[in-house]
């Protein structure tokens, strides 16, 4: 029998792994029984596929960037007891930087473009605005800001791990 030591970041890693599954079944699931109900009511939609594959890719890199800024936040315990101080602010800055509370859609362009600088819209706003405005311009212009936030987010979850996990192991922890 052999006996394998995970570190922490192979446990971090398992549990991204972990969560991406069990998100990536809820969303396959609602998506389905969603575009069901829609066909059921009769209502046409003007969705083709590569706009739908275009809707898991950004899904995919929008949950990768949540997980990196959760992992930042999940690191500052190696030198602080409590951090749910910290998770509770994140989540209140994505629901109203992301467009869940109201669509950014109604608010006046200079805003709406100051909201796709911020990196909270890339994780929920975005992959929505693609998949009911399809794929144009503007949106080809966000993807690529999506994927600079991304590189920017797993660079510094790197680098944040590996400094206070350093932090933490000269204090004996």
């Amino acid at each position: 029998m052999c006996l394998y030591i995970i570190t922490s970041i192979q446990l971090c890693t398992l549990s991204f792994f972990v969560s991406l599954g069990d998100s990536s079944f809820k969303l396959l699931t609602n998506f389905i029984v969603g575009a069901v109900l829609v066909m059921l009511l009769g209502i046409k939609l003007n969705i083709s596929f590569l706009a739908i594959l275009c809707f898991f890719l950004v899904m995919l890199i929008g949950y990768i960037i949540d997980y990196c800024l959760q992992f930042m936040i999940g690191t500052f315990s190696f030198i602080q007891e409590e951090i749910s101080g910290y998770v509770f602010i994140y989540e209140k800055l994505l629901f109203i930087f992301g467009g869940i509370i109201f669509p950014l859609s109604i608010l006046s362009n200079h805003v709406e473009q100051l909201f796709f600088l911020m990196p909270f819209v890339y994780v929920i706003g975005f992959p929505a605005q693609l998949l009911t405005q399809g794929l144009s311009e503007l949106n080809i212009l966000y993807l690529g800001l999506q994927l600079l936030y991304l590189m920017i987010f797993i660079i510094s979850a790197k680098a944040c791990y590996t400094s206070l996990r350093k932090k933490t192991m000269m204090n004996g922890g």
